[in-house]
């Protein structure tokens, strides 16, 4: 049985159990395609390590599984491969890497990655970093799809396939694990942003309100116009900002 951890931790505590004498350069980022979330049922992650493991044998004629490193949709991180190999992953940029597999098919309109799976995704690529003294780079953490006419990891994997697309939204997140910080791209450290945008909308609505019912003196409307465009400014600036970084990071990646 293949060893599998359900923590991070608990991945990490492992690797440095276990002295890799092969030198190791880069992070190999691949999604399975088959087997995918419909395949996976919470309770077969051996059944399905085993099932890619006879197609790699059988089929391919491989030595054994291609991955060292399955990455579940619960979030369970399950050894394959002997680190001591290279990968059976990406043709001229197997030496010195570690390939790991993300169980899903992450093409748009495919699987949606679960929080768990992001999660154990950021944190694995992050230790393996760490342990091996590995830059976060795109020479250092690649896709499958950078070496080959193949998707992978798939058009929608960490928002896109690309080069850029790693840079924007998969990097800051394996810096941020590595540094002890929070999670700059989190669904969880969007939600003050949506709050406030959310509350500046209750406030112009209000004030919006108040102005067309209340029938007052001239300079009370005119308080209430200014009113009205403070609630605009403050709800509109910062959006305007956030979506501005994001474009220029794209244009300029």
């Amino acid at each position: 049985m293949d060893n599998r951890f359900q923590h991070s931790t608990d991945l990490e505590d492992w690797l440095g159990s276990k002295p890799v004498a092969r030198k190791v350069t880069r992070i190999q980022l691949h999604h399975t395609w088959k087997p995918n979330y419909a395949d996976f049922d919470g309770g077969n992650h051996q059944r399905l390590q085993d099932s890619m493991r006879r197609y790699h044998m059988e089929e391919r004629g491989w030595s054994d599984i291609g991955q060292h490193i399955t990455i579940f949709p619960d979030g369970v991180v399950m050894m394959g491969r002997s680190l001591e190999k290279n990968p059976a992953g990406i043709v001229g940029a197997n030496r010195g890497a570690i390939c790991i597999e993300c169980l899903g098919d992450f093409d748009e309109g495919k699987d949606t990655m679960s929080e768990a799976q992001r999660r154990a995704i950021i944190e694995t690529v992050a230790i393996l970093c760490k342990h091996f003294r590995i830059g976060v780079s795109n020479d250092t953490v690649i896709y499958h799809h950078w070496f080959a006419e193949k998707s992978c990891p798939g058009t929608a994997f960490f928002n896109g396939n690309s080069k850029s697309d790693a840079e924007l939204y998969l990097y800051p997140s394996i810096e941020a694990e590595l540094h002890g910080v929070a999670d700059p791209l989190s669904k969880k450290n969007e939600t003050p942003l949506v709050d406030n945008i959310k509350d500046g909308v209750d406030v112009v609505l209000s004030n919006v309100a108040v102005w067309k019912n209340k029938e007052n003196s001239m300079s009370d409307d005119l308080s209430l116009r200014e009113k009205v465009i403070a609630s605009l400014i403050v709800l509109i600036l910062p959006t305007a900002l956030v979506f501005g970084w994001f474009y220029l990071r794209k244009q300029f990646a």
